[in-house]
């Protein structure tokens, strides 16, 4: 694990690029950037985003009482802001950093992030979809850093939409000698539009679940799980829905008996629950 100093970021909007029609990819850049780093694949940023309702962004602010929330932006004119200061509440979510392109001839180093489009009544997908050129946007971290293991010949990566830019930023971490299977669960085909974005996606065999309904795709890929032939000193990667995936996890580490430094399924959301703790167990049942 390679710890980062805990940082938090105002950055500035200088591109929007729908990278397919489902993602959108919004470049930030500014000074503040620098000193950010994020080595591991499934590296993670804390983004803060307003209030759909009422333009309100509210961050964290540490003072002597501790963490406290303190209320920025465009209140509602029909609420009282000393009354939305006591209702703020801090609205954030995990995004995977995408792409850092280091500072070059004059010009601050710039970040990729990659934002599934789902509408607008959700606070990510609401200011992705509305996002311009000139607006800002605040980050912190990464905490720290998981680097790919040493020493792997094999690894399986299976990812749904939110995690599709952790699972291509695997693959491009991924030394060249490795056998790469990379398996998308997705409801719909154009994901195959955003994978093909990376030039490096090509190095691993892929498997498409393309099915409009989340139970079947869970139940398909459990399946398709089932029957590779899976090297017990391989590495299997997933992420995505938490629900979904506590079955795979089951399978992999107690029918199948991986070790667990080879088995990584981690719950990027789940369904009906806001602002996921992906740090919690995976199955509070079976917290191994």
């Amino acid at each position: 694990m390679v710890r980062h100093a805990m940082e938090r970021r105002t950055l500035d909007v200088v591109a929007v690029r729908d990278v397919s029609p489902t993602m959108r990819r919004i470049t930030l850049s500014g000074s503040a950037l620098a000193g950010f780093a994020a080595p591991g694949p499934d590296d993670h940023v804390k983004v803060f985003f307003p209030d759909p309702a009422t333009g309100v962004l509210t961050l964290p602010e540490t003072g002597p009482g501790g963490v406290q929330s303190i209320a920025f932006g465009r209140p509602d004119q029909s609420i009282p802001s000393s009354t939305l200061v006591e209702r703020g509440q801090v609205i954030a979510r995990d995004f995977t950093p995408r792409e850092l392109r280091a500072a070059s001839h004059g010009r601050d180093a710039e970040l990729d992030i990659d934002f599934v489009l789902h509408g607008d009544t959700a606070p990510a997908t609401a200011w992705a979809t509305h996002a311009t050129v000139g607006d800002t946007l605040t980050i912190g971290g990464p905490r720290g850093s998981k680097l790919v293991p040493e020493g792997l010949e094999s690894a399986v990566l299976v990812g749904d939409p939110t995690s599709l830019p952790a699972l291509l930023r695997w693959i491009e971490r991924m030394p060249d000698d490795v056998d790469l299977r990379a398996i998308a669960v997705v409801p719909d085909e154009s994901y195959r539009q955003y994978v093909a974005s990376s030039p490096r996606a090509s190095t691993a065999e892929w498997m498409w679940i393309v099915e409009p309904d989340a139970e079947a795709r869970a139940h398909a890929l459990l399946g398709v799980l089932q029957i590779l032939e899976l090297p017990h000193d391989g590495f299997v990667w997933a992420a995505g829905e938490a629900t979904s995936l506590v079955p795979v996890r089951r399978y992999l580490r107690r029918e199948l008996g991986l070790d667990r430094s080879r088995v990584l399924v981690d719950g990027y959301w789940r369904r009906g629950t806001s602002n996921l703790d992906h740090h919690a167990p995976l199955d509070p049942t079976d917290p191994d």
